[in-house]
């Protein structure tokens, strides 16, 4: 680990003490847990320092599971607020448990991030995640467009054209 590394640990830290009463971090793995009331939903934080790599990511999982049933209307809408909505970070989904999370990430190599910059950062995720949580919920719910159960769907939840 190089001075550059430290000190941007030591930058996080900082800026993250700042912000935030109680947090949990992990010195060996750099990185910082928290979870700060939001809206609708509470917001949580999983923030790495990654040294090999050179960049600071911030993690933010949704606080609910998409049902395997919602996956291709939850998919959908995510991919759209991603491509249409957002132009800095992405929503991650993965079909294997049906998580969900925002990320956001800022190259650091042989440069200096000011804490400034990483309380950004975080008032980012958080603005982002408020913005979108309740939208993309609702995208997990039952389709209320079928009221008889007559549309079939595919194993992936997306309904056949018939």
């Amino acid at each position: 680990m190089g001075k550059n590394e430290e000190r941007v640990y030591a930058t996080v830290a900082e800026a993250v003490d700042s912000m935030v009463e109680h947090y949990d971090k992990d010195d060996e793995k750099h990185k910082f847990y928290f979870k700060v009331q939001g809206d609708p939903f509470d917001v949580s934080f999983d923030i790495r320092v990654n040294y090999e790599g050179g960049y600071i990511m911030v993690l933010s999982r949704l606080n609910f599971d998409v049902p395997q049933k919602a996956y291709g209307k939850f998919v959908s809408e995510m991919t759209s607020v991603n491509y249409d909505e957002l132009t800095i970070g992405s929503y991650d989904f993965s079909a294997e448990d049906g998580v969900c999370m925002f990320r956001y990430s800022q190259f650091f190599k042989e440069m200096l991030i000011s804490q400034d910059a990483i309380r950004i950062m975080i008032r980012y995720v958080y603005d982002t995640v408020c913005n979108f949580n309740e939208r993309l919920f609702n995208a997990t719910r039952e389709d209320d467009d079928d009221e008889n159960g007559d549309a079939e769907t595919d194993d992936q939840g997306v309904k056949s054209e018939e």
